[in-house]
């Protein structure tokens, strides 16, 4: 893994880009979701996306405001997906880019994030009925299930959600 630090101090140049109705805050919320990030004032009254394809630096200003700067970026050095970007929050989710552009999330161990109907590192299998597919079978990782266009790992087959992403990712088969 390699820092990439000017891509750090460019975040603090320009303020973040999103529709007139939202603007981003500390303390507002962040949701993951199939085709990307959702984003909620903390009083619920303006919402936002950062749908798959929002460029690097507009999306990391937008979450270092909501969720501050403890992150690093790094590049790995072998994925399965080809040549990404790897933009790291402490605790809590790892965005991956393409072509300098958001193309996938995945939970860090830990992470607090849910989508939107609550879905999380923790949930029982049972609670991921409200999507409208689930798929889980056993592969190579162990437990894994598909609800949509997101994806995990289950402690057991019957079990609790420990790792969620979606997108493209650095995930080895």
């Amino acid at each position: 893994m390699r820092p990439i630090l000017p891509a750090v101090f460019t975040l603090l140049l320009a303020a973040p880009v999103l529709a007139d109705s939202y603007s981003p805050a500390p303390g507002d919320i962040v949701t993951i979701g199939q085709g990307g990030l959702g984003l909620s004032s903390a009083d619920a009254t303006a919402t936002a996306t950062l749908p798959f394809g929002t460029g690097f630096h507009d999306s990391l200003r937008t979450l270092t405001t909501i969720m501050g700067h403890d992150f690093s970026v790094y590049l790995p050095e072998d994925c399965p997906a080809g040549p990404v970007v790897v933009a790291s929050f402490t605790r809590q989710i790892d965005l991956i880019y393409q072509e300098d552009r958001l193309a996938g999330w995945m939970l860090r161990p830990g992470s607090t994030l849910t989508t939107q109907s609550g879905v999380g590192l923790g949930t029982p299998l049972a609670g991921l009925g409200g999507f409208a597919t689930l798929e889980v079978m056993e592969s190579t990782l162990g437990w894994e299930f598909q609800a949509g266009e997101i994806s995990g790992l289950l402690s057991d087959r019957e079990g609790i959600v420990s790792h969620m992403w979606s997108g493209t990712v650095c995930v080895f088969r």
